[in-house]
């Protein structure tokens, strides 16, 4: 029998099983599934690695985004803030330029090195006019949470699961949480 959209249904019963037994689902799984059930079953079922390199904007995304968890968890640790302000503006810098070099050879850009080049400068002036951009603003919100779980019952500082209805649960990372003064 076919499923929605003819989509041939699932009849193994251990995978039926495991899968009736599964509760808590990411974000982005859910997404994959509403996307394309077949890419979604390939992908986090039967796990089967990808094939095509990562495309280079989601590398420079993962790199920016590493890069910038780096520079506030040291500022808070320099600083005990993970605010930048102009009084920080150059150590926000040092620690960018640190963790750009740290992580630039885990997180390549491209398979091509003239476009890793490129890429890594270009990288670099933007996370430069965040930083700037971030020191002028002077929010009065603080940096209080980095890499936030919600939904791993495993890590010791995480939130409990997104509850959705019908028994789904949502786990995930969120990436930053600014609060304002008193913790709210």
């Amino acid at each position: 029998s076919k499923a929605p959209g003819g989509i041939e249904a699932l009849r193994d019963e251990r995978l039926l099983a495991e899968l009736a037994q599964r509760s808590m689902w990411s974000a982005s799984s859910l997404e994959l599934w509403a996307a394309c059930p077949v890419k979604w079953f390939v992908e986090k079922t039967l796990r089967a690695e990808d094939l095509d390199p990562d495309s280079e904007a989601l590398a420079k995304g993962g790199l920016a985004h590493a890069v910038l968890n780096d520079v506030l968890s040291g500022l808070r640790e320099q600083t005990g803030s993970a605010r930048i302000t102009p009084a920080t503006l150059a150590a926000a810098q040092r620690l960018m330029q640190e963790a750009l070099r740290r992580h630039a050879g885990q997180r390549p850009l491209s398979v091509l090195p003239e476009r890793e080049a490129v890429g890594m400068r270009r990288l670099q002036a933007d996370l430069q006019r965040y930083l700037r951009h971030a020191a002028e603003e002077e929010s009065a919100l603080e940096p209080a949470h980095l890499e936030l779980p919600f939904g791993f019952p495993e890590e010791r500082e995480a939130l409990p699961p997104l509850d959705l209805g019908d028994g789904v649960l949502l786990r995930g990372r969120i990436d930053r949480v600014d609060v304002g003064a008193g913790g709210e």
